[in-house]
């Protein structure tokens, strides 16, 4: 308020910064000071303490050509944003809506599931939740069907199996889609995820095919794979399969 009153007393906006300039662009529509809304709507984009919040309150106020420079902002630099703390300040709603775009320059999707993951963290914080596979994958909600898992290479993707936070029928879609991306899975098994890749990323090629080995009912464990065949444990499907991945010849 008091950058407010500066400028009517005294035409001075030299008070206006990084992490007031949305709160005074708001005050100064509310009171009708076209100047000082002209001032905040030309302040920096890149010294804005919390682009996100403002992306969201300009965009509320009408002010759409500044909300789209925010958005572009976001996109150009979304590696380094998204793990900013302003990040987690996002709501579910805002948060959904950053990780749908195609736009975003990210050179890792492995980077939006860490990221979205520490926002859930932070949600359950603030709600005196503890961060539980359950309670992660609440916090997300419908954000987590805007995470894009068949890009994220299958290495990776191993070190998100054991988080707990996909359902053993979302683990399967993702790793037969590695083997045979084209065809058709049964209804429970159908792939829930975006597999379009983003403008900064680089879509993950399997490294090898996806098989099933069934567990043996006999002697209760996993058969021994034959000579020469070497692959690598994925993790377990369900309770009675057990994902591998061949390793690909080169």
């Amino acid at each position: 308020m008091g950058c407010i009153l500066v400028f009517i007393y005294v035409d001075d906006v030299s008070g206006l910064n990084g992490d007031n300039a949305i709160a005074v662009l708001y005050a100064a529509k509310k009171y009708d000071l076209p100047e000082l809304v002209d001032w905040c709507l030309t302040f920096p984009i890149s010294k804005l303490s919390n682009i996100f919040l403002a992306f969201d309150q300009t965009r509320f106020l009408g002010e759409e050509a500044f909300a789209c420079c925010c958005l572009e902002h976001i996109d150009l630099n979304a590696d380094a944003l998204i793990l900013s703390e302003a990040f987690l300040q996002s709501d579910q709603k805002l948060l959904c809506e950053i990780l749908d775009r195609d736009e975003l320059m990210i050179s890792e999707e492995i980077t939006i599931w860490n990221a979205a993951l520490r926002w859930a963290d932070e949600k359950c914080r603030q709600n005196g939740k503890e961060p539980s596979a359950a309670n992660r994958r609440a916090m997300l909600g419908p954000a987590l069907f805007k995470i894009r898992f068949p890009l994220i290479s299958q290495e990776d993707f191993e070190n998100i199996v054991p988080s707990g936070v996909l359902t053993d029928a979302e683990l399967v879609s993702i790793l037969q889609h590695y083997s045979r991306p084209d065809r058709a899975l049964p209804k429970p098994y159908q792939l829930k995820f975006p597999t379009n890749g983003r403008a900064g990323t680089n879509s993950a090629f399997p490294m090898g095919p996806i098989v099933f080995i069934a567990l043996n009912w006999t002697t209760n464990k996993w058969p021994i794979s034959p000579p020469g065949l070497c692959v690598t444990p994925i993790g377990p499907a369900s309770n009675c399969l057990l994902a591998v991945q061949i390793a690909a010849h080169h």
